[in-house]
């Protein structure tokens, strides 16, 4: 049952992030708000000087990140997810999206135009998926 319901958190993640790309950090406040299972923990600039918003999960120990160009606009989405979800969490993204690399976790939806990428971190307590369109050429570090 637990397994279930993390692949169903991860489907409506997905789900609603594709509505969150390209958006601008107002609108991203708003669509958290109305979301109401995430609450605002910061704002500020990446080391490479971009604006995010960073929001923690009030329901499970999820991290999620949005990252924006110079035009406000929404060109990367990161979560940082508990390592011992990983398994079912490659598994829902291996059913879901063609996989296109053999060089590690990545998938693209072409239908979205978006690519998904799972990254280790150096805390070995999270990993990170990060959805950012095929149009962009940025990735965060």
């Amino acid at each position: 049952m637990k397994r279930l319901i993390l692949v169903f958190l991860f489907i409506i993640f997905s789900s609603f992030a594709r509505a969150q790309l390209n958006k601008s950090q107002s609108q991203i406040t708003q669509l958290m708000l109305n979301e109401n299972s995430w609450k605002l923990d910061g704002t500020g600039h990446n080391k490479d000087g971009y604006p995010f918003l960073l929001y923690q999960s009030k329901e499970k120990n999820w991290i999620k990140s949005f990252y924006f160009n110079n035009n406000d606009s929404c060109i990367v989405i990161k979560v940082m997810i508990p390592q011992n979800q990983f398994k079912d969490v490659v598994k829902d993204m291996n059913k879901r999206f063609r996989f296109i690399s053999n060089s590690g976790y990545t998938w693209s939806d072409d239908k979205e135009k978006v690519f998904y990428a799972i990254k280790f971190t150096d805390n070995s307590l999270f990993f990170e998926v990060y959805k950012i369109p095929q149009s962009t050429k940025v990735w965060i570090r």
